[in-house]
């Protein structure tokens, strides 16, 4: 019932704005000063969560602070430092923490428990830590199993503009092995 209520509210069509962020600390949310608050699903237990300074909240991300199982409902705290990042379609679930300055990737997942430390960037689900991309050049380079450039003169150049290089590396290396050989 709560929940219907804290999303239904009309307060609720300024998600994103300082008016959202006004009506989710006089709910109880410890929420700092530049927060930006784009997610669909905010916690339903608001006095348990609590967002740093200048911290952004991607649109579909879910916070919603409560869990159901085993014929229980079980609530915890969810609690994010200042200048962090959550990417859209990412979740946190109860008893999660991010510390200052770390991010969490898009369509990522906290299980119950995780912590990002400060400073540090996960993605996936659950969460792990972005592998460095392996860049090499045919030219001076010896081949070895599993080092693949994304970055070689000879591939595409819209493989070589990824925004996120990351994620890139992973998926394009099964295809690059089948084209190179």
């Amino acid at each position: 019932m709560v929940k219907t209520l804290v999303q239904s509210a009309p307060v609720a069509a300024f998600r994103g704005t300082s008016i959202h962020n006004l009506y989710l600390r006089l709910l109880g949310a410890k929420i700092g000063r530049g927060a930006v608050i784009n997610a669909r699903f905010v916690p339903v237990c608001t006095d348990l969560f609590s967002l740093g300074d200048d911290t952004v909240l991607r649109k579909d991300s879910i916070l919603l602070g409560y869990r159901a199982q085993g014929n229980f409902i079980h609530i915890g705290s969810i609690e994010i430092g200042s200048h962090a990042f959550v990417g859209e379609a990412s979740v946190l679930d109860i008893d999660t923490a991010m510390g200052n300055r770390s991010q969490l990737g898009h369509a990522s997942s906290l299980q119950s428990g995780q912590r990002v430390p400060d400073g540090k960037h996960y993605h996936g689900s659950p969460r792990s830590r972005p592998r460095p991309i392996i860049a090499r050049s045919r030219a001076n380079a010896a081949p070895r199993s599993g080092a693949v450039s994304i970055r070689d003169s000879s591939s595409p150049a819209c493989w070589r503009s990824s925004s996120r290089p990351d994620h890139a590396a992973e998926l394009l290396v099964p295809v690059f092995r089948a084209v190179h050989g």
